[in-house]
């Protein structure tokens, strides 16, 4: 995975902790991430990574600098890119669907694995 994909996935991964907002699920996904986003960033360099997520530009920033980070340490990318990997497997394999639409819904199909045809 190339290092700005990473960078940009594990961010987003770790949003609902650094906001404290989502479900239990998604926190404790949030909060693994972060703890490995910031590992590298230990003393002088703690300060670099405290943004404000909800801030579009902060965000940006954030990336920006993990990605950097990322491109410098291989061993590093590596762990995060196996974290991510490994968060993902189990929440396709949970089936776990998480729907933030207000909206009503009138047909929905869940569909994890397909396998022969589908016709509506």
């Amino acid at each position: 995975m190339e290092p700005l994909t990473l960078a940009t996935t594990a961010i987003t991964m770790a949003i609902p902790y650094l906001l404290k907002t989502g479900e239990a699920i998604a926190e404790k996904i949030g909060e693994d991430i972060w703890t490995l986003i910031k590992k590298p960033f230990g003393g002088s360099e703690a300060a670099v990574i405290q943004k404000d997520v909800s801030l579009s530009a902060e965000k940006d920033e954030l990336i920006g600098i993990l990605a950097d980070k990322l491109n410098k340490d291989g061993e590093y990318k590596s762990e995060l890119e196996r974290l991510i990997d490994k968060i993902q497997k189990e929440q396709s394999l949970s089936g776990q669907q998480i729907v933030t639409n207000n909206g009503t819904v009138e047909k929905q199909v869940n569909a994890n694995i397909i396998n022969g045809g589908l016709n509506f």
